[in-house]
């Protein structure tokens, strides 16, 4: 007797307006079903989805862990921002030039010499 192939779970969700009428031109223009325009979706999203899951591991085993994570990743983006602060001001006000080779103007609207 021949073996049936596995056929994917069902699974059902709901959408709201929104995201409905966007999955809906997306199958229209593509001329496929939703419900194939969503699996595609959310296989797209499975190596973000792995990641939430491991964070989430983390967050409710390690909650110490998790926070000193999350802090360090603060202040990775607060020394990040913070440089490029002191980028933008250092090239604004380098020889006083507010760009690579523009001249600063004066108060009267003329460039100074």
């Amino acid at each position: 007797m021949a073996r049936k192939a596995k056929r994917p779970a069902r699974l059902q969700v709901s959408l709201g307006a929104e995201e409905r009428e966007l999955v809906t031109l997306i199958a229209e223009t593509m001329n496929q079903s939703q419900s194939s325009i969503v699996a595609e979706l959310v296989e797209m999203a499975l190596p973000a989805l792995r990641v939430m899951v491991e964070a989430l591991k983390v967050v409710k085993e390690q909650p110490r862990e998790a926070q000193r994570l999350v802090q360090n990743y603060g202040n990775e983006a607060v020394q990040q921002l913070a440089q490029g602060a002191l980028d933008l001001d250092a090239a604004i006000t380098a020889d006083g030039r507010t760009m690579k080779g523009k001249r600063a103007r004066r108060a009267g609207g003329r460039a100074s010499p």
